[in-house]
């Protein structure tokens, strides 16, 4: 086979600022729909 994309590689990232009761633990927090 051949390499067809070599991948992306990140030079910049801006994220906001956690606040303070945020539990970084926590990626995203889940959908619960009733």
């Amino acid at each position: 086979g051949s390499l067809v994309h070599k991948g992306w590689q990140v030079t910049d990232i801006k994220l906001p600022k956690l606040t303070a009761g945020h539990n970084a633990n926590i990626i995203a927090a889940a959908e619960v729909e009733l």
